[in-house]
């Protein structure tokens, strides 16, 4: 962050022609913070992907053929993930636009304040100013939105993965041990309960 705070104290007045403060404020926001978790977030692809593989070939080691019901809500919720994360794409570029958008008329504005206060534009450039302000806050609650709907699905997945895994598990130590499940109603809180017979 602080080299990009420098950089933009050696700027050339043609380099600031290309670039507007609000492009350079977008620069400073949001691609420092890109690549400040850029690091983290490539050992995460590489570790999860191995972390992945090795879980699948422990579990096939222990339970055997018996795993796959446990991971097909992982690969089902996987699926659904992939629109989520090209939505959230596309509504973080708008996002992204809308800001620019903002930060641009915010700057020209207050550049121009004294010909906007001679000429009693204040309302007007305040509404303008409001608007984009309103479009920028859609864009961040439908990104909002979006990844809330994400740590839903996230969720979801791993209590249907644990439910899927504890059932396999009480399953297979029942049938290893030789005992028949029956199910039977516990008429003492109203539920189905399960009893083993011999």
């Amino acid at each position: 962050m602080v080299a990009v705070y420098k950089k933009q104290l050696k700027l050339s007045s043609s380099a600031r022609r290309r670039h507007s403060t609000c492009e350079i404020v977008n620069y400073i926001v949001v691609d420092t913070y890109c690549m400040g978790e850029f690091p983290w977030c490539f050992h995460i692809s590489w570790t999860s992907a191995v972390q992945l593989v090795l879980s699948v070939g422990v579990l096939f080691g222990v339970v055997g053929v018996g795993a796959l019901p446990g991971l097909v809500p992982l690969f089902i919720c996987g699926l659904i993930n992939v629109p989520f994360a090209k939505i959230l794409q596309h509504y973080m570029a708008q996002f992204m636009i809308s800001q620019d958008e903002r930060l641009r008329s915010t700057s020209e504005i207050l550049n121009s304040m004294k010909i906007i206060k001679l000429q009693s534009w204040e309302d007007k450039f305040k509404n303008l100013v409001e608007n984009l302000r309103a479009k920028e806050f859609i864009w961040l609650s439908k990104t909002q939105i979006i990844k809330a709907y994400g740590t839903i699905c996230i969720y979801i997945r791993t209590g249907l993965c644990n439910d899927g895994s504890k059932r396999e598990n009480s399953h297979s130590s029942h049938s290893s041990s030789g005992v028949s499940l029956t199910s039977g109603y516990n008429l003492g809180n109203g539920r189905w309960k399960s009893y083993s017979s011999r």
